[in-house]
């Protein structure tokens, strides 16, 4: 269950970072140092007809929307309920994404990371500051949560990733985010299967 449960973020965060969705992105974008790869070959296309990108370099680019995420939590002691349990404190991974609804930058992690959270802080790839978080959404059905950070210096230099179309099987997808104890960002990249 824990798998699966992290895979979600996992996914969203595979999403956004898809070759195909970053060259979507990338031909929105006017911003040259980030560009995804030309397309490998004329006749190189997938089973759907789509074009064959060159893999996304693993980059710090690619690494800063992604923050690591400080939560402090007490739960409900479900065989004492007039009690709690002790204070626990967990990190997780997250990044930074623009609402669509309202264009509000936001946060998106595991909403396990942020459950029962009495305090959040979250941190910035290569930034030593952590800055103080809220709990905008959280939804335990699908395991997502949205955080918000008032500071507006946390939001300066940050630009949010986008969604792209789903990535079919065996398209090349990076996934970056903080390993369970690390400190630094870890970028693993394989294909959906």
């Amino acid at each position: 269950a824990r798998y699966r449960v992290v895979m979600y973020t996992w996914l969203a965060l595979a999403l956004a970072l898809s070759p195909r969705s970053l060259s979507v992105r990338r031909r929105a974008s006017a911003a040259q140092s980030r560009r995804c790869g030309p397309p490998v070959g004329a006749a190189d296309v997938d089973i759907y007809g789509r074009a064959v990108l060159a893999p996304l370099e693993a980059s710090a680019s690619t690494a800063e929307p992604v923050v690591k995420v400080y939560s402090v939590h007490c739960s409900v002691n479900v065989a004492m309920p007039w009690s709690n349990k002790p204070q626990e404190e967990s990190t997780g991974s997250g990044f930074t994404m623009r609402q669509q609804h309202d264009g509000q930058l936001v946060i998106l992690t595991n909403a396990h990371c942020v459950a029962d959270a009495t305090y959040v802080e979250v941190r910035k790839a290569g930034d030593s500051q952590k800055h103080v978080a809220q709990v905008a959404r959280i939804a335990h059905e699908c395991d997502l949560a949205t955080l918000t950070v008032s500071d507006d210096a946390f939001w300066e230099g940050v630009e949010p990733l986008e969604f792209g179309p789903m990535p079919s099987l065996q398209d090349e997808v990076s996934v970056v985010g903080y390993p369970e104890g690390g400190e630094g960002v870890s970028v693993t990249q394989g294909v959906v299967s």
